[in-house]
């Protein structure tokens, strides 16, 4: 009780409700779910990606050693590390088919259970907000030609540190315009 006076005392100097300061307090909690969403499918993005590209020979299959170099590429991605002996089965079950192999990872991610995909895909929440959160935005610009076309385009993890960016600042400002009300 001694804590809640405590805060209506400080809100009350600040010109806050008890009411403002939760309405901040649920929009921060879905603020956050949402970037974890966003990373979230970033991380997925890129796992598919390495998939998808290890397949040099552009036969919608994935044969013994560009399994080896997948494995290889995935042990050296920071953000997580996936089940290597579970990955080999998947592929061997689908006999190297890349399209059956991505489809059932999205399974695993998207309706497994919780356990399931923490067991298949461990993730460095750490280390992927680390390394988005300090970003230097001034070159990432997305510039255009007389017909409207781009003429640069940032990469995929400059656009994931954009998107954490934006996410982090709509924050900060929803939070100091919620509070000075």
């Amino acid at each position: 009780m001694e804590a809640e006076g405590s805060l209506s005392d400080i809100l009350s100097r600040q010109d806050c409700t008890m009411d403002n300061f939760i309405g901040v307090m649920k929009e921060g909690k879905d603020l956050k779910k949402r970037m974890k969403r966003t990373m979230d499918l970033i991380m997925y993005h890129n796992l598919l990606g390495f998939v998808i590209d290890s397949d040099l020979n552009q036969n919608s299959k994935i044969g013994a050693m560009e399994i080896d170099l997948l494995i290889h590429r995935l042990d050296t991605f920071d953000y997580f590390n996936i089940d290597e002996k579970r990955l080999r089965e998947m592929i061997n079950h689908n006999e190297g088919d890349i399209y059956a192999t991505v489809a059932d990872i999205v399974d695993i991610i998207e309706n497994g259970e919780e356990e399931e995909v923490d067991q298949f895909l461990r993730k460095n929440e750490e280390e992927f907000f680390k390394r988005f959160s300090h970003t230097d935005r001034s070159n990432i610009v997305l510039e255009s030609n007389e017909d409207g076309n781009a003429k640069s385009r940032p990469s995929t993890s400059e656009a994931a540190a954009l998107v954490l960016a934006e996410f982090s600042e709509l924050a900060e400002s929803e939070n100091s315009s919620s509070g000075g009300e």
